[in-house]
């Protein structure tokens, strides 16, 4: 990102006529206080006209706009963001489940698959209790889409990013995520259940 130097928003103040030397602590404490609390947030709304390229606040706040993913990981995340928002702009129309693909590509590497599902044609009215990842010519393609995920991916993530790559996949798309980290093994785990009534007698004095 480039940002505007100081000068390019205290132009005014600092080519103006400084008559003695108060005028000119003046400008230079005018200076420093707009750089330390002004500069930012101008620049951020410098950056609404391309917000692919502007600060972490830009990128977030429109990326939460469009439904997009907004990560928070580290450093390396905020070029990631800007590189996932300026796809999402770039794509326009042509946005589909290869746009989801490369999301999460950015975001998982490949620890995912994502499987196209087939249903059986003779069993059609009985949808979608027969679904299969295999096609074949007794099969037609569903709209429905499983998302696994390895056990690499942190639980964390796939519960706060599920939702959101929901939104990213083409209205017709129902996405079903299946995650290795979900499926937890209980072990010896004892569960305890409590049941609880309470008797009621009724009189008929009719």
């Amino acid at each position: 990102m480039d940002t505007l130097a100081i000068d390019s928003f205290t132009g005014p103040i600092d080519g103006s006529f400084n008559q003695d030397g108060l005028e000119a602590s003046l400008a230079s404490a005018f200076q420093h206080v707009f750089e330390s609390m002004l500069q930012a947030p101008l620049q951020d709304l410098v950056d609404y006209g391309c917000p692919h390229v502007g600060s972490r606040d830009v990128i977030e706040r429109f990326s939460k706009k469009d439904g997009l993913v907004v990560l928070r990981r580290d450093d390396a995340t905020d070029r990631l963001m800007q590189i996932i928002f300026s796809n999402w702009s770039s794509l326009a129309s042509a946005r589909g489940l290869v746009f989801v693909e490369f999301v999460l590509t950015c975001l998982w590497q490949d620890h995912w698959t994502l499987t196209r599902l087939w249903h059986d044609i003779e069993k059609v009215k009985r949808y979608p209790r027969f679904l299969t990842d295999t096609p074949s010519e007794n099969t037609f393609l569903t709209s429905r889409v499983n998302l696994s995920l390895s056990c690499d991916v942190a639980l964390k993530e796939i519960i706060e990013l599920s939702p959101i790559v929901r939104r990213l996949v083409p209205a017709h798309i129902v996405l079903k995520v299946i995650a290795d980290e979900l499926n937890t093994d209980m072990g010896d785990s004892v569960f305890g259940i409590t049941v609880a009534g309470r008797g009621y007698q009724f009189f008929d004095l009719s």
